[in-house]
């Protein structure tokens, strides 16, 4: 169990800076921010929550909300890979697919995270309605 912590600890410190990074090239590159990136990084950050949720074995917020959470920040990804592969325009480059897959794979560990959070945790999640009766 320490080693996953350990794992996403390094996992969490990569998530934010990367979304770090988001928002300083955003501001540095185009000077705005259009609100489509605005709600990426926020969505960054309220995921960065519930990856530090799961490090701390901490409850944040309300079950049910990470399960919404989860749910609809996955449809989103589905649809965004989805456009991007389904796109003819961009298959033909080798340089963006791989910038893609290194990007699925990414996101694959974000929202397994989110996953053992909001859905295999029931131990966290039962603790305070156990201490509250």
């Amino acid at each position: 169990m320490r080693s996953n912590i350990k794992f996403w600890s390094f996992f969490l410190i990569i998530w934010i800076l990367l979304t770090l990074y988001t928002l300083v090239v955003e501001l540095s590159v185009k000077s705005t921010i259009n609100i489509s990136n605005l709600v990426n990084i926020f969505l960054q950050v309220i995921g960065a929550l519930g990856i530090y949720g799961l490090i701390s074995n901490k409850k944040l917020l309300t079950l049910n909300f990470w399960k919404i959470f989860f749910n609809l920040q996955l449809g989103l990804v589905v649809i965004v890979i989805l456009f991007v592969f389904l796109n003819p325009a961009k298959s033909s480059n080798s340089i963006v697919n791989l910038n893609y897959l290194i990007f699925i794979g990414f996101y694959g560990l974000y929202f397994y995270g989110l996953y053992l959070y909001s859905y295999k945790r029931p131990e966290l999640w039962l603790a305070s309605k156990n201490t509250y009766k």
